[in-house]
């Protein structure tokens, strides 16, 4: 580490003079009085920094070598992780896809069964209620027969009566035929009723 400290700072170190010599190999040429100074001030201001500060800036390349590994380590370990994330993603989204298309399918043959269920029920329903009006109309219609049996039986009974009432002029003998009829005509009554 050190010998490639030393070399990098020789590097810099002629990087930097020879510029300073260039200019000063112009016209006015190199005077030792004038330009020797400048070198020998930089040649000792490079090796205070190379004595002084190897120690703190090779520690402090150091700590950023080591910084920037672990940062690039970390990075892996991240992208590492996002491509397993990514992957299960992949996977979710296959299976997503595959669950979803089984999801229709179960709902549209649900639909299906659910529709035939309803239809089923509604002709059942449909069925039960016109057999109920059927015998509610039976039912209807025997009574209105009986009424109208009933009825008919007492109009005739009135006619009867007064038919009778017409020929027999006699008011004993209109009671007399009136009380039979009248008992003959209930009992043809309660016949009929039962």
């Amino acid at each position: 580490m050190c010998s490639r400290w030393s070399i990098t700072c020789l590097t810099l170190a002629t990087t930097a003079l020879v510029p300073s010599l260039a200019l000063a190999g112009g016209d006015v040429g190199f005077e030792f009085d004038l330009h020797g100074y400048y070198i020998i001030d930089f040649v000792v201001f490079f090796g205070a920094l190379i004595y002084f500060g190897r120690r703190p800036l090779a520690a402090m390349l150091d700590q950023r070598h080591k910084t920037v590994v672990a940062e690039i380590d970390a990075a892996r370990a991240f992208r590492q992780e996002a491509q397993v994330q990514y992957n299960q993603s992949k996977i979710r989204l296959e299976r997503l896809e595959e669950e979803l298309e089984k999801v229709i399918s179960d709902v549209r043959s649900g639909t299906e069964i659910e529709c035939e269920r309803i239809l089923t029920e509604a002709r059942q329903s449909a069925e039960r209620i016109a057999l109920d009006e059927k015998t509610r109309l039976q039912q209807e219609a025997k009574k209105i027969r009986d009424a109208l049996g009933r009825h008919a039986a007492d109009l005739a009974l009135q006619l009867a009566e007064a038919k009778v009432r017409d020929k027999l002029g006699k008011k004993a003998a209109q009671d007399k035929f009136m009380t039979r009829a009248v008992s003959e005509i209930e009992q043809m009554q309660s016949e009929v009723r039962s």
